[in-house]
C-alpha cells in the first residue's frame, strides 16, 4: 500500500519573490496563490504558486516586516484540489491584518479548494470473505491511531458491539469506603465483555442521560464480571437516578463484522473494511484523519496583542482527528471541554464566510476566550464528531472583559453531528455576552440544537445580552435526553430568545426533549414569539430560576411514535422543509423571511 504524505519542504525566500513583493507593496491589494501541485520555492503567483499554506503565511510575515501591508491588504488564493496539511496552520498576532488592509484566505474564483488534515490510504484489496484490507506501515505499533474513516466522502462505522442497540450495566461497584458508587468500574452481564488481548485498545462509550463518556478498558475480571476503565467518569456508574447505564464496545477483536464497519489493528497496521453495499473500494478515495486541529490562531491578550482582521472565504476544511486520552474523556454536559478543528483564542474582527467544515472528530469551529467582533456567516458544518460551533469557555470565573463578546453566527447550516460525542450541541455558548445567533438551520443532532449559558445557579457570571433569533431547529435530541431545541442555563440578564421555529424534538416516551428548555438557574431571559411543535415533552419547559419573561408563546404539541430510550441508528427523513405541517408552514415562513436563507445543500443523513 501507499500512504499519501507530503513532507514539509524547506522555506526559502526566492529573490524574484522578494522583488515582486517590494514592487506591489503599495498596490491596492497583493494576491498570492497556493496550489496542491505548487512549489514553495516559487514566486507565489498564479503562474508559479506556492504549495503550502504555511509558505504563504510566511511570505506575508516578511512583507509586513520589510515594507508593511499594502493599502488593500493581502489575498491568499487557494486553487482547486485538496491541500493536505503536513502540520496545523498556526496564526499569531504577526499574521494579523488591519481594518483597511485585512488578510484574506479565499478560494480562487470559481473553484472550491479543500484543506485536509487527513491522509489518503491506498492499496485496499478484496478478500475471499468480502472484507477489504491493506497494511499501513505508518500505523504499526500504535504510531498512528485513528478513530474515523471516510470513503468517497462517507463516514464509515468504527467497528462496535452490539451492531444495534446497547449493552447495559448489570450493577455498580461501591467505592472502598462504601459511601458512593464507583465512577471507573462496573459489573457487566455475562458474555458482554471479555479479557481480550490488547485490552487498552478496546473502548467503551457510556451513556449518562444527557451526556456520554468514552474510555479505554483497563482491566476485566471474569470471575466477578467487573470492568475497570482507564479513568473515572463525571458520574457514578450508573448515574444517580438511572437504573442502569447503556454502553457500546468499540474496536474489540472481531468487532468488524457488519456492513459499513472498519477496524485498524494498532499493532500490525492492518486496516479491514466491510463495504456498506457492494462498493469497489479499490477505486475509492479512502481518508483517515491525522491532525486534530487544522487551523489554530492564538493571540497574546495579556500583552494587548490579538489575532485580528483575518478572513476565510469559500474554503472547505475536512478531515480532523480526535484522540482519546489514556484516562478517557467525560464531561458534565455539551462536550464542554472538547476542542475544535478550527480554534481561535484571543482573536478580534476575524470572519468565516461561505466556508465548509466536515468530516471532523470534535467541534467544527471555536472562538474561545478573548474573542470579540468575529463573524461566522453562510457556513456549512456537517458530519461532525462533536458539535458545530463553540463560543467562549466554561472556565469559571471568566473575567468579564475576557469573555467572548459581540460575535455573530448567522445564516449557517449545521447538521449531522455527535457521531463520536453525542452530547455535543449544534451551537454552544458557555460564558459569553452580547453575542448574536441568528438565521441558522440546526438539525440532525443527538442532543441539543442551540445551548446558551453555563452554570446551574443564579450567581452573576457576566453572561448577558445574548440574542438567539430567527433560527430553524429540528430533529434534535435523537439519542440523549433532558435537553431541547434551544436550551438555556444560568443568570443571563438581557438575553432574548425570539422568532425561532423548533420542531421534532425528542423521542417519547422516555427521552426528555423540549422545544425551548429554560433549565436550572435560567434567569433574566426574554422568550417571545417562538413557534414550537412536535416536541416530545412540550414546547417550553421552565425548570427553576428567578426571573424570565414569556409575553408571547406559540407551541403545539403532537405525540411522536414511541421509540427506544437510546436510538443509535438514525431515522431516514427528507429535506427539513418537507417536515413542516401545512398549518405551520405559513407561520414558519413569516418568522424566517427577515433574511433569505443561503441554501448550501440538501439535508442528508449518514449511517451512524
Amino acid at each position: 500500500m501507499a500512504l499519501w504524505n507530503h513532507p514539509l519542504q524547506g522555506i526559502g525566500i526566492a529573490t524574484g519573490l522578494a522583488t515582486a513583493l517590494a514592487t506591489v507593496a503599495a498596490a491596492a491589494e497583493l494576491t498570492l496563490t497556493v496550489a496542491p501541485d505548487g512549489n514553495d520555492a516559487a514566486a507565489g503567483t498564479t503562474a508559479a504558486p506556492f504549495r503550502t499554506l504555511q509558505r504563504a503565511r510566511d511570505a506575508v510575515r516578511r512583507l509586513k516586516a520589510e515594507t508593511g501591508l499594502p493599502d488593500g491588504g493581502v489575498r491568499i488564493l487557494l486553487r482547486d484540489g485538496v491541500h493536505i496539511l503536513d502540520e496545523t496552520l498556526t496564526l499569531t498576532p504577526e499574521d494579523s491584518g488591519t481594518a483597511a488592509a485585512p488578510i484574506t484566505w479565499a478560494a480562487y474564483p470559481g473553484e472550491r479548494p479543500v484543506v485536509s488534515g487527513g491522509r489518503v490510504i491506498a492499496g485496499l484489496q478484496r478478500g475471499a470473505d468480502g472484507v477489504w484490507s491493506t497494511t499501513i506501515p505508518a500505523a504499526r505499533d500504535h504510531a498512528w491511531v485513528f478513530r474515523q474513516l471516510f470513503i468517497d466522502g462517507r463516514r464509515y462505522l468504527y467497528a462496535r458491539s452490539p451492531n444495534a442497540g446497547q449493552y447495559a450495566v448489570a450493577n455498580g461497584v461501591m467505592e472502598a469506603d462504601g459511601k458512593a458508587t464507583a465512577r471507573d468500574r462496573f459489573v457487566f452481564e455475562r458474555q458482554d465483555l471479555q479479557a481480550w488481548p490488547d485490552l487498552a485498545d478496546v473502548e467503551l462509550r457510556l451513556y449518562f442521560s444527557w451526556n456520554t463518556g468514552t474510555f479505554p478498558l483497563k482491566s476485566i475480571d471474569p470471575a466477578t464480571r467487573t470492568a475497570e476503565l482507564g479513568g473515572p467518569a463525571v458520574w457514578s456508574i450508573p448515574k444517580p437516578g438511572m437504573s442502569t447505564c447503556p454502553y457500546v464496545v468499540y474496536n474489540h477483536p472481531g468487532a468488524c463484522d457488519a456492513p459499513g464497519e472498519w477496524q485498524l489493528d494498532r499493532r500490525t497496521g492492518e486496516l479491514r473494511v466491510i463495504p456498506f453495499d457492494n462498493e469497489d473500494l479499490a477505486t475509492a478515495t479512502v481518508v483517515a484523519p491525522f491532525l486534530e486541529r487544522l487551523v489554530v490562531a492564538t493571540g497574546e491578550p495579556e500583552a494587548g496583542r490579538l489575532v485580528e482582521h483575518i478572513r476565510f472565504e469559500g474554503i472547505a476544511f475536512h478531515h480532523a482527528a480526535w484522540r482519546l486520552p489514556p484516562e478517557g474523556f467525560s464531561t458534565p454536559q455539551a462536550a464542554n471541554t472538547l476542542g475544535a478543528a478550527l480554534e481561535f483564542h484571543g482573536a478580534r474582527h476575524c470572519a468565516f464566510t461561505a466556508c465548509e467544515v466536515a468530516h471532523v472528530g470534535r467541534y467544527g469551529l471555536w472562538f474561545a476566550t478573548d474573542c470579540a467582533d468575529n463573524t461566522i456567516r453562510q457556513c456549512h458544518l456537517h458530519d461532525l464528531g462533536g458539535g458545530g460551533i463553540r463560543l467562549g469557555t466554561t472556565d469559571r470565573p471568566t473575567p468579564y472583559e475576557r469573555m467572548a463578546h459581540h460575535n455573530t453566527i448567522d445564516n449557517c447550516f449545521i447538521h449531522d453531528g455527535g457521531h463520536i460525542h453525542p452530547g455535543a450541541t449544534g451551537i454552544f455558548m458557555g460564558y459569553g455576552r452580547q453575542n448574536t445567533i441568528s438565521h441558522n438551520e440546526v438539525s440532525d443532532l443527538r442532543y441539543t440544537g442551540i445551548s446558551l449559558g453555563w452554570t446551574w445557579d443564579t450567581v452573576p457570571s457576566g453572561t448577558r445580552e445574548n440574542i438567539v433569533e430567527f433560527n430553524h431547529v429540528h430533529h434534535v435530541m435523537r439519542v440523549l435526553e433532558d435537553g431541547g431545541g434551544i436550551y438555556s442555563l444560568g443568570l443571563t440578564p438581557g438575553s432574548i430568545i425570539r422568532n425561532n421555529v423548533v420542531h421534532h424534538v425528542g423521542t417519547p416516551p422516555d427521552a426528555i426533549g423540549h422545544g425551548i428548555y429554560l433549565d436550572g438557574g435560567s434567569a433574566g431571559v426574554l422568550c417571545e414569539n417562538n413557534l414550537c411543535y412536535d416536541c416530545g415533552h412540550g414546547g417550553i419547559r421552565i425548570q427553576h430560576g428567578t426571573s424570565w419573561h414569556l409575553p408571547r408563546r406559540r407551541q403545539r404539541r403532537r405525540p411522536l411514535r414511541k421509540q427506544p430510550l437510546l436510538r443509535l441508528r438514525p431515522r431516514r427523513h427528507t429535506h427539513p422543509a418537507r417536515h413542516l405541517r401545512p398549518d405551520h408552514h405559513q407561520q414558519h415562513q413569516r418568522l424566517l423571511r427577515l433574511r433569505p436563507r443561503h441554501r448550501l445543500g440538501t439535508h442528508q443523513r449518514r449511517p451512524e
